[in-house]
């Protein structure tokens, strides 16, 4: 164990020199490189509005063009006269108008709106790859990028998954991104950061096979998930980055006689990961640019954690949830599938000991609701966002569903019938 600590200090280390550098660098990038591309991008989000709709296979879901031209807003903000400051302090400007647009575009001017205010209570790790980006394309561009880099993740997942933990796992995952509307993610920036960081913590867990030899080696692995979260998400849908991974992780585990160790501690490992990374820029801002942000983001924790809005816990979970609900299709579509996986459980069930023995994906599967019970506020006031975090729930039970069902007993049963 001392070994695993000493490796992840000096990941922690690592990763705090490499992403404070890359930030910096990406901020000496002059605004007239980029001025061009952030016109076209602008006319996108004038046309299609901040909350537009996509149709699916499973109906609409409603985008959130709004913050992604939020990103587009602190890119434009930035000074690259003086990159370290930019960094850490990450301006931008909301005026007096709800209109993100029209702010971005004001937020282009130079000298900057007298009332621009700083945003570094996050990382804004997005901006490294957002910045170099925007020297050549516009938003519907990266957009298409944003598609194809996605697409071909998923499908390096789908096949190490087939391999290594058999097409029910790998099918398990496609449908539960179905369910979520998965296929709009790539239209989103702010949508995508969780589902890079997921889908590339699946790659290496599934090609790098030590990793999962021994429980230990895995808490390192999930401190770095953790903080590469902290560093790139803008607090929307983290625990995706957890959830599918450590179900992954999990039954890839040699040791499975002691699941519920082997769960905490990954938990675990990952949150203090997130939480050290996210601490960490309020001590770096503090350090390179005299910007102590500890005054916004202790304000923001409490308002996103115990803020009600009048409303009591309750009716705030009632409406934090309504997102998962709201489409018809899907909830149809949801409730169905879920329903014949239930029916095949319980009339071929594997037995007892399959149950008990994959009980714990049921734990990690409630992990969203954990999540909405820590930040319950920011849950609801974002609710077209954060109820895609069920994608865990539905991966986790939906592989619990099939391991207890006696998946040759349901085939042969079906084979006879349909032969009768």
């Amino acid at each position: 164990m001392k070994k695993v600590l000493i490796a992840t200090a000096c990941l922690y280390v690592v990763l705090l020199v490499v992403c404070t550098a890359l930030l910096v660098v990406v901020h000496t990038i002059p605004l007239s490189a980029i001025a061009p591309q952030l016109e076209r991008s602008l006319a996108t989000f004038e046309q299609e509005g901040m909350y537009p709709m996509r149709h699916t296979p499973l109906g609409g879901a409603r985008l959130d063009n709004f913050t992604d031209c939020y990103m587009l807003n602190v890119a434009a903000c930035v000074d690259a006269s003086r990159p370290v400051d930019a960094a850490m302090r990450n301006y931008r400007y909301r005026g007096i108008d709800n209109d993100m647009a029209l702010c971005t575009r004001m937020a282009m001017q130079r000298p900057l709106p007298a009332d621009v205010f700083e945003y570094g209570k996050y990382w804004h790790g997005y901006q490294v790859t957002l910045r170099p980006l925007l020297t050549v394309l516009d938003y519907r561009g990266v957009r298409v990028l944003n598609g194809v880099l996605l697409g071909l993740l998923l499908v390096a997942v789908m096949v190490l998954l087939w391999r290594r933990l058999g097409a029910g796992v790998a099918l398990s995952l496609l449908v539960a991104l179905l369910l979520a509307h998965g296929a709009v993610v790539p239209w989103s920036l702010q949508f995508s950061t969780c589902h890079y960081v997921m889908l590339m913590a699946l790659c290496v867990l599934l090609s790098w096979r030590w990793l999962t030899r021994d429980w230990r080696r895995l808490l390192p692995a999930f401190f770095v998930i953790g903080a590469m979260t902290a560093f790139l998400d803008f607090f929307t849908t983290p625990v995706i980055t957890l959830g599918v991974p450590a179900a992954v992780a999990m039954m890839l585990v040699d040791e499975r006689q002691r699941v519920l160790r082997t769960m905490v501690c990954i938990a675990a490992a990952w949150a203090v990961g997130y939480a050290l990374m996210w601490a960490s820029k309020w001590g770096i801002a503090n350090v390179l640019a005299g910007y102590n942000p500890m005054a916004e983001a202790a304000d923001s924790i409490q308002t996103h954690s115990l803020g009600t809005d009048g409303l009591t816990i309750g009716q705030m979970w009632l409406r934090s949830l309504q997102g998962w609900f709201a489409p018809t299709v899907t909830t149809v579509c949801q409730v169905s599938f879920l329903l014949l996986l239930v029916l095949a459980a319980v009339l071929v069930p594997r037995g007892h000991r399959a149950f008990t023995s994959n009980a714990w994906l049921l734990a990690v599967g409630a992990l969203p609701l954990v999540w909405y019970a820590v930040a319950t506020h920011h849950s609801f006031t974002h609710s077209i966002i954060t109820w895609r975090m069920f994608e865990v729930t539905w991966f986790a039970l939906i592989c619990f569903l099939l391991k207890i069902t006696d998946i040759h007993k349901l085939k042969s049963h079906v084979f006879i019938h349909r032969k009768s």
